[in-house]
């Protein structure tokens, strides 16, 4: 969502600042949440049956193997390459092609502030404070700063949604958030851009 945006408005030396951004927040926050979901999840397991569990969890295994890929500096084979460009080109759409029938489902919201909550936290306070630790604290320089900031002013990720089916949770709450802060964003990354 940003980064073509990114790229367009600053050129292609903003897309390796959010590439990191993007790769750290996969690599740490989205693996570190799925292993403490997956522990959890397995109550009452035994500690082998819980690490079964997360070595077995398939976004796990894909971003180890990516890793590993990365690190080794491995060559893959250019077909395999195709199918995973085009497997990662559709992964977005089918994931928003769910939320929109979640979305036009009519059903009972029961807490009808959460949404948009969790939309001004991911709209306004993630990037004010990502303003203030490269701005303020880091200092770092616009061009490295303001692609940090924008990422921080994009909406709701779908992968929140992915991961609420994946694990059982309601995601009557978490799909208005996505299409609020989707909404929101407009005028978000519109600001961030503008710094």
């Amino acid at each position: 969502f940003v980064l073509p945006i990114a790229t367009t408005l600053f050129g292609e030396s903003a897309v390796t600042p959010m590439v990191a951004i993007i790769s750290m927040d996969g690599l740490l926050v989205f693996s570190g949440s799925l292993i403490l979901m997956d522990v959890l999840a397995s109550k009452g397991a035994t500690a082998s049956q819980t690490m079964r569990k997360i070595l077995q969890n398939p976004p796990l295994i894909g971003i180890s193997l990516g890793l590993v890929v990365g690190l080794l500096g491995m060559k893959l084979p250019p077909g395999f390459n195709l199918f995973a460009d085009f497997l990662g080109d559709t992964a977005s759409p089918v994931l928003l092609f769910a939320l929109g029938i979640i979305l036009s489902q009519k059903a009972a919201v029961t807490r009808p502030m959460l949404p948009f909550s969790i939309a001004g936290m991911k709209l306004v306070i993630h990037p004010v404070l990502a303003l203030i630790v490269f701005g303020g604290v880091l200092q770092l320089a616009p061009e490295l700063r303001n692609p940090g900031v924008m990422v921080a002013a994009a909406p709701c990720g779908v992968m929140a949604f992915m991961l609420a089916m994946n694990y059982g949770v309601r995601v009557d709450s978490i799909s208005r958030a996505i299409l609020y802060s989707s909404i929101g964003s407009l005028v978000t990354v519109t600001i961030a851009a503008g710094l």
